[in-house]
This record gives structure tokens, C-alpha cells and sequence, in this order.
């Protein structure tokens, strides 16, 4: 790569790498996320084009040539703070910063979220802890109520949380070898009471009985549930794939202003943030170090706007339908500056068209069931609630302008259908269907429920699933 944003301990927040004019950039993107170039926050820059990765989709695939464009890409790469990230940044700092406490020589020991064992998007975090240490012991205590609410977190978590908890032990030693990685488990049902017991009976690590774990390609150490043909699958985008482009749900930041059941509700409350927030442009311009007002619920993208002075005007047009949880449509605003993170669906709903549909899915790493929804309006980031993003793969994209509209079912998959059923009749809208048709089975989703937690879901020009 050309380019990484790192914070202080040197954790990676972004990646960029950079294209001559020559490289045929959609290509050489396939070629770096086949060679296992992270999907969360890169750009991959030409000179009049830049593609960005976020959360693991496609989110910018722009030409950057005017100013406005470069900007903008540039402040969304910035702004980007990846949903683990946000959630564990002092856990996953404190592993850094006692490894390198400890030289060349030491044990880290650490008692924490087992998240570090589990999420997908903790593999690079695994990958590099494999390569730092010699000995890896892990004992995960269970008790995370998110990934299975059967369980309450004040009966079956040591710590009455409801997230789940591991112990782990980091050994190094001055001559490096590869590392072995142990993992023992309580049971799932376990109530805290047996699991204190359980620590008190076995008392170190010669006492557990632990398995030795061989790490698959993309760092999974827990593949229980796991099926291996999953990876067969043709993937749902990009080069080679069903669909030519995907994007995520929109997220606001602040429900509470740019979304409402109400049309006038909404209005009147939109006015009211753009007036405070207009305001307070005004009065930063004079008292740059000024405190900002309360009534308005800042974020970090919002303030950035503000430094640069770009003010807020109320224009009714912008209120659209948005399909806000699973049948409960809403109104939002949907305008750059309300909304932190409005995705792209000028090029997927643009105003006054209605010919458009997409096909909703969770996104990896959700603490909810997978699940498979049409929408023919905007989509929020959280369609079925915190701790769930939302990917959305619509059947046409457009420009901005609601002109060009295109396919998104690539050419490529429209042959391997044609192909395989020798059936030259098969249009993209079947293609489309049956895709939904597939994601939406009840055999799909439990055959394949561990997997889909961790990735989105592949397909197959033929899955065979019981009528």
C-alpha cells in the first residue's frame, strides 16, 4: 500500500492506495482485495478516479476531477470510524500497548471483550497477535447476550454484561516461532455460578483443556458452524459477481431531528436545527474557540462543516420516505449536512422516480439474525436496529441527476445463468428474483447462519435448497 491513516499506537484507521493512468483501476481494485487488501476504509485512487471501501461495501466510485468531488471523498475517508473501532478502541489499544511494553520477552495477560476472538471484524487484529506471539491462549467465558438472547446477562455473564467475556494469555519469547494458538470454552448455557467454578477448580493453564487451533485464511479461529462451501459461492459484488456496485443504509447521527412519522413535524423540527446551526456558523466566525450550543447534537463530521463555514437551508424538497425498520416507513431529510452519512441514493432513488428496487440485507458482524428485505425507497443504516448495518443491492443505479440509469446485474452473471440452464431467455430481472428468492430461504439462512454473521452472503447460479 501508499498510505496508511494510524493513530497514536499506531493502529490502522484507512488505507490508501494509489493507480497510474495506465492501470485500469476497477481491475487492479479486484486484483488487491483478491490478494486480501482490507474492505474497511481504503481508497484506491487514479488520477481522475477514486474508489473507496468503508465497512466492507463499495461506497465511492467517482470521478474526481472537480474539486467538489475530491473534497468529498477525501472528508468521507477522513470522517470514516469503523463501528469496532468505536465500540472497543481503549480494549483494543490497551493489547497494543502492553505488547509493546513488553520487548522481546513477557506474557500479556488480559481479562476482556471476546469480540477479539469472534468478529469478523477483529481478523487483522488476530492475524497480527499470531505473528507477535509464540504461545496464544484463549478461554472464552461466553455470556454475550447480543449474539444469543436466550441468555441474561446478570445469570449467564461472569460480570452481569451483556457482552461476552474471554480471558486471554499472550506469551513471547526472544527466539520467535510460529505461534500456536489454544482455545477452551465454557458451555454456552452455563450459568456464572459454574463458571466460577469452574476457574477456581482449574486454577492456571495446565488445568484447561484446550484445543489447538489452525487459523483459516482470513484469520477465523472459531470456525464451528462454519460451512466450507460457502466460500465457493460467486461473490454478491463486484468484478465477477451478481451485482456491479452495493451500498450501505444511510445513518444520520441525529434520528431525533432528520426523521419523523410526520411530514410537518419534521419540517418544523429541520428548521429549527438549521436555524441553531446556522447560528452558531455566525458565531464561530467571531469566537472560533466559542462553546458550541447544546440544542444542536454534534458529531464530528457536522463540526468539521462548521469550521468551513458551510451553512444550513431549509429546502422542503428534501423530504423523502425513508424505510426506517422492518415495514415501518418514516420521513427523512436527506440532505448532505443533517445527514452525516447519507450513502448514495441519488444514484439508486433519485426524486421522482419510482421504477427502482433493491434488495436489504444485514451487514457482516451484526448482533442480529440475518435478514433479507426489498426496499423501493431510501434505507436506513440500521433497518432492524443498533448493533446491524444494512447493505443495500439495487437492481438499477443512476447519475445524480436520475438520468443513465443501468443495470446492476452484471453481463457476466447474466451469461453464467444462460449458460448453466441453456436458456437464453433468462433477463436480469429473473437473475434478481432468484436471488432474493434464495437469501429470503428458510434453509439458506439456517444452513448458513455462522457464515452470514461473519460476511456477506455469496450466491450460487444453483443452490440446491428443499422446495
Amino acid at each position: 500500500m501508499d498510505g496508511a491513516l494510524v493513530d497514536l499506537y499506531h493502529l490502522p484507521h484507512g488505507h490508501w492506495e494509489a493507480k497510474d493512468e495506465k492501470d485500469d483501476l476497477a481491475k487492479e481494485v479486484q486484483r488487491k482485495l483478491d490478494k486480501g487488501y482490507p474492505r474497511d476504509n481504503i481508497i484506491f485512487q487514479a488520477p481522475e478516479r477514486a474508489i473507496l471501501y468503508q465497512g466492507g461495501a463499495r461506497v465511492w466510485d467517482k470521478n474526481i476531477t472537480h474539486p467538489e468531488a475530491l473534497v468529498s471523498v477525501v472528508n468521507q475517508f477522513f470522517d470514516y470510524k469503523a463501528p469496532h473501532i468505536q465500540e472497543w478502541d481503549p480494549y483494543v489499544k490497551a493489547f497494543r500497548w502492553a505488547t509493546d511494553r513488553i520487548g522481546d520477552e513477557g506474557i500479556v495477560a488480559f481479562v476482556s471483550n471476546s469480540s477479539f476472538v469472534h468478529e469478523r471484524s477483529m481478523d487483522g487484529m488476530r492475524a497480527r497477535v499470531a505473528r507477535e506471539f509464540d504461545a496464544i491462549y484463549t478461554l472464552d467465558l461466553g455470556g454475550n447476550v447480543y449474539k444469543n438472547p436466550k441468555l441474561s446477562g446478570t445469570i449467564h455473564n461472569v460480570f452481569g454484561i451483556k457482552v461476552g467475556v474471554s480471558i486471554t494469555l499472550l506469551v513471547r519469547r526472544s527466539k520467535r516461532d510460529n505461534a500456536t494458538i489454544r482455545y477452551g470454552a465454557t458451555e454456552p448455557d452455563w450459568r456464572k455460578e459454574q463458571k466460577y467454578s469452574f476457574l477456581e477448580d482449574k486454577g492456571s493453564v495446565t488445568g484447561v483443556k484446550w484445543a489447538v487451533i489452525q487459523p483459516d485464511s482470513n484469520q477465523t479461529w472459531v470456525t464451528t458452524g462454519l460451512a466450507t462451501e460457502f466460500k465457493e459461492f460467486v461473490p454478491l459484488a463486484d468484478t465477477d459477481a451478481l451485482f456491479s456496485c452495493y451500498l450501505l443504509g444511510l445513518s444520520t447521527n441525529r434520528d431525533e431531528t432528520a426523521i419523523a412519522f410526520s411530514g410537518p413535524e419534521l419540517a418544523e423540527r429541520v428548521r429549527a436545527f438549521c436555524r441553531g446551526y446556522s447560528t452558531e456558523v455566525l458565531r464561530q466566525q467571531q469566537e472560533p474557540d466559542g462553546k458550541l450550543d447544546d440544542h444542536v447534537k454534534w458529531s464530528e463530521t457536522l463540526k468539521l462543516k462548521l469550521k468551513r463555514g458551510i451553512r444550513a437551508k431549509f429546502d422542503s424538497s428534501k423530504i423523502r420516505n425513508i424505510l426506517y425498520r422492518p415495514f415501518a416507513t418514516e420521513f427523512v431529510y436527506y440532505d448532505n449536512l443533517v445527514v452525516d452519512r447519507p450513502s448514495h441514493f441519488e444514484g439508486v432513488f433519485p426524486q421522482g422516480l419510482n421504477e427502482n428496487i433493491a434488495v436489504c440485507l444485514t451487514g457482516p458482524g451484526s448482533d442480529k439474525p440475518f435478514l433479507v428485505m426489498a426496499a423501493r425507497l431510501l434505507v436506513d443504516l440500521h433497518l432492524v436496529g443498533a448493533g446491524c448495518t444494512t447493505q443495500c443491492f439495487p437492481f438499477y443505479t443512476y447519475a445524480e441527476d436520475g438520468t443513465h440509469r443501468r443495470e446492476n446485474i452484471t453481463d457476466w452473471a447474466l451469461e453464467q445463468f444462460r449458460a448453466h440452464y441453456h436458456d437464453p431467455s433468462i433477463t436480469k430481472w429473473d437473475i434478481f428474483h432468484y436471488i432474493y428468492a434464495v437469501l429470503h430461504h428458510p434453509e439458506y439462512r439456517e444452513r448458513y447462519a455462522a457464515n452470514l454473521r461473519r460476511e456477506l452472503p455469496p450466491h450460487s447460479v444453483c443452490i440446491e435448497l428443499s422446495s
